[in-house]
């Protein structure tokens, strides 16, 4: 009898211990005593998420493609990531037909999911093609995204306002955190707000506002910059320039003229560099973020840099 008592004692204290823990209390207040499972389509979206609801108490955050894979184009979704969808409340896109990966998958969820856009309510704009023609028809499927650009997140401008949708789709998820996250969402703004004046200024103190990119994932970052796309290298960088692809482009900018050529981490540098060598024009990193580390702070850290290659290549004199 007097064992019994004790075990009903102890049990007693265990289950108060289980249930009174401070933090749990604040994620059960937030989801109902349910996790909010959040998946990302990839990382720069990703990246914004965590810097806004990251941590949270009650929050769990997921990205579906690997951010060592980075590239959306040609994603196939795995058995893995059906089951990531399938336990998600809320599913964070870019939009702009970027992940038409997830078309059929997000369909079969129904209304079960909240979908967000982030991306939803910037003005797009066109793809471009660079001088890759018939040679490369075949190869165009691979990098195609339709008739509208979607890199919107490498303009630090735009993801001011990515970092906003995320904000208030989260705010109405989860009322009670807010605060929270209206705060975490101001901070990252002000960096962002940071980093784009510091890309504004080296604009404005050089002479020449037309760059070359390495494929067309730069086009919001231009126009927000006043900056001029002179030429594109290859809308299909996957995909090797020939020869006579690369002496039209050289003839080109030996005529017209630019500041810089651009190149990019993700893909080889060969055609930038041919060109390069017969222009006589600078060579610069810009790094749209679709590869690194899904950590916080990341997506500025990258912004960062691509601040300070611009400083390098249109105000070489003034740089920091």
């Amino acid at each position: 009898m007097r064992n019994r008592l004790v075990l009903l004692i102890l049990s007693l204290i265990l289950g108060a211990l289980t249930g009174c823990d401070g933090d749990g209390d604040t994620a059960v207040d937030q989801t109902d005593g349910e996790t909010l499972r959040i998946v990302t389509s990839f990382l720069p979206v990703h990246l914004l998420t965590i810097e806004v609801a990251g941590g949270l108490p009650g929050v769990e955050v997921e990205v579906i493609i690997d951010p060592a894979a980075g590239d959306p184009h040609n994603y196939q979704l795995t058995p893995g990531d059906r089951l990531k969808l399938e336990r998600a409340d809320l599913v964070i896109i870019n939009g702009l037909d970027l992940e038409a990966f997830l078309d059929d998958a997000l369909v079969e969820l129904g209304e079960d999911v909240v979908i967000i856009e982030a991306a939803a309510g910037i003005e797009p704009l066109p793809n471009r093609q660079g001088p890759a023609t018939e040679e490369h028809h075949d190869h165009e499927d691979e990098h195609d995204h339709g008739a509208i650009n979607p890199h919107v997140w490498t303009s630090p401008a735009a993801a001011v306002r990515m970092v906003q949708s995320i904000r208030n789709a989260l705010s109405r998820e989860l009322p009670d955190a807010a605060g929270t996250l209206r705060a975490n969402a101001e901070e990252l703004i002000t960096e962002l707000e940071l980093v784009f004046d510091r890309m504004q200024r080296a604009v404005e103190r050089g002479d020449n506002r037309r760059i070359v990119t390495n494929h067309d994932a730069f086009p919001y970052l231009a126009r927000d910059l006043g900056l001029e796309v002179a030429a594109v290298i290859n809308s299909n960088p996957g995909a090797p320039l020939s020869a006579g692809e690369i002496a039209e482009l050289v003839e080109r900018l030996n005529a017209e003229g630019a500041a810089a050529i651009f190149v990019e981490p993700q893909y080889p540098e060969d055609a930038g560099r041919a060109v390069a060598a017969e222009t006589g024009l600078p060579v610069y990193t810009l790094d749209p973020c679709a590869t690194g580390e899904a950590e916080p702070g990341y997506f500025l850290e990258v912004q960062e840099r691509n601040a300070a290659a611009l400083e390098r290549a249109l105000a070489p004199g003034e740089a920091d």
